[in-house]
C-alpha cells in the first residue's frame, strides 16, 4: 500500500493539472509539458501545498482534509473516505475580468473527475469525484486570490491486516 501522498493526492493533481513536470515532482502541468492534459486553461496543479506559488495563475492546489476509516467486519477490508480540498486560484488584478477567468472552472473541474473517476488507476479500489464547491476570495501565502474551493470525495477500499 502506497502512502497517502503518492496514492491519492498526486493522482488527483494529475487529473486537475496534467502530466507531472520534470522540475517539481509535486507539480502537474499539461500546460508546462505541452501535452494538453489536465483542465484546460490551468497552468497546473500542486499535490503538495507550496509556501508560495511559483507559477502564474490560474493554478490549482490539492490539500488533504477530513477523513474516515472504517473496518468492515474484522480483518481484511477497511473503507476509507477522504474529503480533499481542491483550490483553483486566480490573481485578482481586476475583479471584473478575472472573475470571467475563474467562472468556467465551475464546470470543467468536476467534468475532469467524471472523465477520470478512477484518477488514473490509483491502487486500492478508488473512486474520486467533486461533491461541492464554492467561489469567493481565498487568502494563500499572504495574497488574496479569487478562487473556487472544491471538495473532492475519495473512496478507497483498502486490504489491511491488523496485528495484536
Amino acid at each position: 500500500m502506497a502512502d497517502f501522498q503518492t496514492d491519492v493526492l498526486d493522482h488527483l493533481a494529475r487529473v486537475v493539472g496534467g502530466t507531472v513536470t520534470t522540475y517539481d515532482a509535486a507539480f502537474f502541468s499539461g500546460d508546462k509539458v505541452g501535452d494538453a492534459t489536465g483542465v484546460s486553461g490551468l497552468k497546473g496543479c500542486y499535490s503538495k501545498a507550496p509556501r508560495a506559488l511559483a507559477v502564474s495563475t490560474p493554478v490549482a492546489i490539492v490539500m488533504p482534509g477530513p477523513f474516515s476509516a472504517e473496518l468492515m467486519g474484522g480483518q481484511g477490508k477497511e473503507f476509507n473516505e477522504d474529503e480533499v480540498k481542491i483550490l483553483v486560484l486566480v490573481a485578482p488584478y481586476d475583479n471584473k475580468s478575472q472573475m470571467g477567468v475563474l467562472t468556467p472552472y465551475r464546470d470543467s473541474v468536476p467534468a475532469a473527475f467524471r472523465a477520470h473517476m478512477q484518477a488514473y488507476s490509483i491502487p486500492d479500489g478508488l473512486d474520486a469525484w467533486i461533491v461541492s464547491g464554492r467561489a469567493g476570495v481565498h487568502e494563500y501565502a499572504g495574497t488574496d486570490y479569487l478562487a473556487w474551493e472544491f471538495t473532492c470525495r475519495v473512496r478507497r477500499l483498502l486490504n489491511v491486516i491488523y496485528a495484536a
